[in-house]
């Protein structure tokens, strides 16, 4: 919910600035803008706030770079806790096509974008941090090739990184040469470590997290919010 939060003040923020500052390059010579600071709605479904920041290189080219704070609080194992957090961390260059559209105030264009991320994040398991108040349950899972049942008692902890990398399509939309919407999708190859108590990992990549405790071949898919300037 804080996360949504945030993630609703931060677009309307957007949509505000770019409104006013419009207003008043109708009254003279519109310049070309090379920044850009966005953000990513879509992150939160991922539990991240993130935002970014690009820069153009050249008349088709731009660099990217992005940050966000993960935050994690949910019961996924029965009456167990989860509290995680972490960071994630994306840099992508952008090649972009000609402009589909003649305009004086609005862009539409497709690009091509290769991408690197990295992702860390800490994560405790317990009922009760406070007071201690533990609960212990039995779990079964897979211990190489047998099966095992052991109990979980509820004070863990555990780490989960990855690195990826792969290349992104997207279409980018400016209105009024400043407030600009992108949308993506693309697929990529992940490489994710996990570190911690082998009978809560099952459960917590299952439940938890998505896509980042994934090895292997992901997609992606998601929506960036910017700001011209």
């Amino acid at each position: 919910m804080k996360a949504i939060k945030i993630t609703i003040l931060a677009m309307l923020t957007l949509g505000m600035l770019a409104n006013a500052q419009a207003q008043k390059e109708d009254e003279k010579e519109v310049v070309e803008y090379k920044n850009q600071f966005y953000m990513k709605p879509t992150a939160m479904f991922s539990s991240t706030i993130q935002f970014g920041y690009e820069r153009k290189a050249s008349n088709n080219t731009s660099l990217m770079v992005s940050a966000g704070m993960y935050t994690l609080n949910e019961n996924v194992l029965k009456d167990l806790q989860v509290s995680g957090n972490g960071l994630k961390a994306e840099m992508s260059f952008n090649i972009y096509s000609k402009d589909l559209v003649d305009g004086d105030k609005n862009g539409f264009k497709f690009y091509f974008s290769p991408y690197v991320s990295y992702f860390n994040a800490n994560y405790k398991i317990g009922k009760d941090y406070y007071n201690n108040n533990y609960l212990e349950e039995y779990n079964t899972y897979q211990d190489d090739t047998t099966q095992v049942s052991a109990p979980i008692a509820g004070d863990g902890s555990a780490n989960l990184s990855n690195v990826g990398l792969g290349a992104l399509v997207g279409f980018k939309w400016t209105i009024s040469k400043r407030l600009v919407f992108d949308f993506y999708h693309g697929v990529g190859a992940q490489l994710a470590t996990y570190t911690g108590d082998n009978k809560f990992k099952r459960p917590l990549k299952a439940n938890t997290f998505y896509n980042f405790a994934s090895t292997g071949v992901i997609g992606k898919i998601g929506l960036r919010v910017g700001l011209m300037f």
